[in-house]
């Protein structure tokens, strides 16, 4: 058995989507940091390739999403903690889909989701907050926190087929 190098999980600074002098950074997950064994890049899969954005304010929350989004084999673009980050990343960054928080640690995440929609790059909303609140338009994704790895997995699937 092979020994576990600690820290495979640890957070690389993007050069991108570099924040502003008192702005909180992003952090890139980077796929390669998963285990590789578990990972297999498989094109059967649906996330296979697709690059995501991760906007979440809660750093362990953050690195569960990513966790699950780079075993199903897609790639992570970046996680911001605020919408600022996030817009300045997706400014820069090419995205196919995103998986947000509704609050991050600025204000909430409209202007963002406003952002992806005019793009036309699909979305999938995690909150606590009652879907009521967070309802932006009628056929949102939401998922209720803590989502389960699977929902997020079937959430961001259906995100990026609605969209093909």
């Amino acid at each position: 058995m092979r020994a576990v190098r600690r820290g495979n999980l640890s957070p690389k600074r993007t050069s991108r989507c570099v924040p502003k002098m008192g702005e909180t950074s992003s952090t890139r997950y980077d796929g390669s940091q998963v285990s590789k064994a578990r990972v297999a890049m498989d094109r059967s899969q649906p996330l296979a390739g697709k690059r995501i954005l991760i906007a979440e304010d809660e750093p362990f929350v953050a690195l569960d999403h990513a966790t699950v989004v780079a075993e199903a084999g897609a790639e992570v673009v970046a996680t911001c903690v605020t919408v600022t980050t996030a817009l300045r990343c997706l400014a820069h960054e090419h995205v196919d889909v995103a998986l947000i928080d509704y609050v991050l640690a600025d204000r909430n995440s409209e202007p963002l989701q406003a952002a992806l929609r005019q793009q036309r790059i699909p979305y999938v909303v995690v909150s606590g907050y009652p879907r009521s609140l967070v309802r932006t338009e009628p056929v949102q994704q939401i998922l209720r926190k803590p989502a389960s790895p699977g929902e997020l997995r079937q959430s961001l699937e259906a995100a990026c087929s609605r969209a093909a």
